[in-house]
């Protein structure tokens, strides 16, 4: 048997060299990333692997009912960059302070009115969903918002470490490879399949693959009308699976639902569109794509 000695005190160079790489990815960046939710957070974190970015709203804690305190709004003025949905109030008013101090914001909305024309007027994509309508939930969540995102934070960040900006739009190139990658392979076995969403936020990252929202059961407020629940029942009977996500499934008309779906033998595809969210948009692509398969 032949022994191979290993010398303690002189590692090899390739191992110098990941040693110094490893220790020079907490060093990479020099600026600081603050968002509101963490599905925003890993559109930052698909281009700047590594980066330390700042969630401002906990994990489950509802938007509409959290506020910033005094330190969410410094550090939310102090970063270099802002990402927000433009849904909630405080967003928007973060998004103002900044401009006031020369600071842009992902995207630029410093305005509480619809939503709906002013992300359209910034050049997102606002699609037409079914009984919704143009629908601004989970915006973010749709490629085409995903990659104009992804494109403004590197513009911004190609200003601040001009010898850097390479690396940035490389590592924007990969992720829209990756993207590009991931529908080329999905969307042919998922085109056409028809669902419905609990709520409107969980429109978007299926319509990223062909599939048609026949309905969405929670539009508005947190009850759901009796005809509107016997509408459900019968499109559940016309339709390959029903969509939840860890938002709508502790509302109480999503047990209802769910239960009528088992009955019909209706799939149910889980997804995530605020929390929880893997560290780039092409593994969450990848793995909506996966739920959505398990239906074919």
């Amino acid at each position: 048997m032949k022994i191979i000695r290993v010398d303690k005190q002189r590692p090899s160079p390739s191992l110098k060299l990941f040693a110094i790489l490893l220790v020079g990815i907490n060093f990479v960046y020099s600026f600081q990333i603050v968002t509101t939710i963490d599905s925003l957070g890993m559109i930052a974190r698909s281009v700047f692997p590594g980066a330390q970015v700042k969630v401002l709203i906990p994990p489950y804690t509802s938007p509409l009912i959290w506020k910033p305190s005094p330190n969410d709004v410094a550090t939310s003025l102090k970063a270099d960059i802002f990402l927000q949905t433009a849904h909630w109030p405080f967003e928007v008013q973060i998004a103002e302070k900044r401009l006031e101090q020369g600071k842009e914001s992902v995207p630029q909305i410093t305005t509480f009115s619809n939503p709906v024309i002013q992300l359209m007027s910034h050049g997102f994509v606002i699609l037409s969903v079914a009984n919704v309508g143009l629908n601004p939930h989970g915006w973010w969540l749709y490629v085409p918002n995903v990659e104009l995102i992804m494109s403004k934070m590197v513009s911004i960040a190609c200003k601040i470490e001009p010898s850097k900006c390479n690396m940035y739009v490389n590592n924007l190139k990969t992720e829209f490879h990756n993207i590009e990658s991931i529908l080329v392979q999905c969307i042919p076995r998922t085109r056409g399949l028809r669902v419905i969403t609990m709520v409107p936020g969980e429109t978007y990252p299926v319509l990223n693959f062909g599939v048609n929202v026949v309905h969405v059961v929670q539009t508005k407020g947190v009850h759901t009308s009796l005809t509107e629940l016997s509408k459900v029942k019968k499109l559940l009977k016309g339709v390959d699976a029903i969509v939840v996500s860890e938002f709508s499934e502790k509302l109480p008309i999503t047990k209802i639902v769910l239960k009528e779906a088992k009955k019909l033998d209706v799939p149910v595809i889980k997804i995530n569109i605020l929390w929880e969210t893997p560290s780039t948009f092409s593994n969450y692509l990848r793995d909506v794509c996966d739920q959505l398969l398990k239906v074919k």
